[in-house]
């Protein structure tokens, strides 16, 4: 988790307090959708166990992420007011997260 935060601190832009997660899934009986984590329109299981509504991880103090799914994820950066910031390039690939202590559907995110 310590490589993960420096990396997503690392290149974070200016302005930028917070990320989230995207990545596309298949759920059963439809077609391949991006979903993101946390999702902005409710609350959200964080790391901790607390339920936040904040469309984003913060970045400082850094706070792991919760996501369905161990594998690789895109990373979008966000402002205070939930500006999203354009892709960073170094991070194109996306970023290798592993599932958290809390389990968590991928209907959970927000779809997109």
């Amino acid at each position: 988790m310590k490589q993960l935060a420096q990396l997503l601190v690392q290149h974070a832009p200016t302005g930028a307090v917070g990320y989230r997660l995207g990545e596309q899934f298949r759920i059963e009986g439809r077609r391949a959708e991006l979903w993101f984590y946390p999702p902005s329109d409710r609350p959200f299981i964080r790391h901790d166990g607390k339920l936040v509504h904040r469309p984003y991880f913060l970045l400082r103090p850094f706070e792991p992420p919760v996501v369905p799914i161990s594998g690789p994820y895109g990373v979008e950066y966000m402002g205070t007011d939930g500006t999203k910031f354009p892709m960073v390039l170094a991070l194109a690939a996306g970023v290798l997260v592993e599932a958290g202590p809390h389990e968590v559907r991928i209907e959970d995110g927000e779809r997109e």
